[in-house]
């Protein structure tokens, strides 16, 4: 139970300060790969609402898990309609020190939705058909 506990604060550690050098380093001025700060901000937080999900869903039906899926249900769905807008667009996560496109930015979450139960794969399936109707 301890090892849940501290995986858990790790968790939200690590999204909090993902959140802040997101906000400390970066402005809106267009030359950031066609994403706004706004929507820079939006694509982290589903990242991490969606690894949050991941991460609780094994324990069983409690209120966090059941939290923790409304919360990935509308970061997939703020996901998809990121992508949708800015296909093209790239994103840094400096935390990680990653550069991404958002297709491979897509590509990553739905591998990490598949491994994460039912409802995760259902979600999947849900990014999976954004991506394919951007290539359509």
């Amino acid at each position: 139970m301890q090892k849940r506990s501290f995986a858990r604060k790790s968790f939200a550690l690590f999204a909090l300060l993902s959140v802040l050098a997101l906000v400390a380093g970066c402005g809106d001025d267009g030359g950031n790969g066609g994403l706004s700060s706004d929507e820079k901000l939006q694509v982290l937080q589903a990242r991490a609402d969606i690894a949050e999900y991941c991460s609780v869903q094994e324990s069983g039906t409690s209120s966090l898990t059941d939290r923790s899926l409304g919360i990935m249900l509308d970061g997939v769905r703020t996901l998809a309609r990121v992508y949708r807008e800015n296909p093209d667009a790239k994103i840094e996560i400096q935390v990680v020190k990653k550069s991404l496109t958002m297709e491979q930015l897509m590509q990553e979450q739905i591998r990490a939705l598949r491994d994460c139960g039912r409802d995760g794969r259902q979600q999947a399936g849900v990014l999976e058909a954004a991506l394919q109707q951007q290539q359509n």
